[in-house]
């Protein structure tokens, strides 16, 4: 992934600590990876060689409708 890659939706930088598989808040800098030394801001565009981009998926594109939704809720209690 480029370095200087954004974000479609939002136009916020890719290539952040907090974008990366790696990240861990638990872990010695935050990363489960062996990294030299912390990157401060971890939501801001750094140069990190180990980087590896989350795997997420959206699910807000074919969200039900609220009468939907509320069916399918209602349907859990019909026996």
């Amino acid at each position: 992934m480029a370095l200087e890659a954004v974000c479609e939706s939002c136009d916020d930088d890719v290539h952040t600590c907090t974008n990366c598989s790696s990240f861990d808040t638990s872990a010695r800098f935050e990363c489960r990876q062996e990294i030299p030394s912390p990157i401060m801001s971890k939501a801001k565009r750094n140069d990190c060689e180990v980087f590896s981009p989350k795997i997420t998926k959206v699910f807000d594109k074919d969200k039900p409708s609220l009468d939907e939704a509320k069916s399918a809720f209602d349907s859990l209690f019909d026996f």
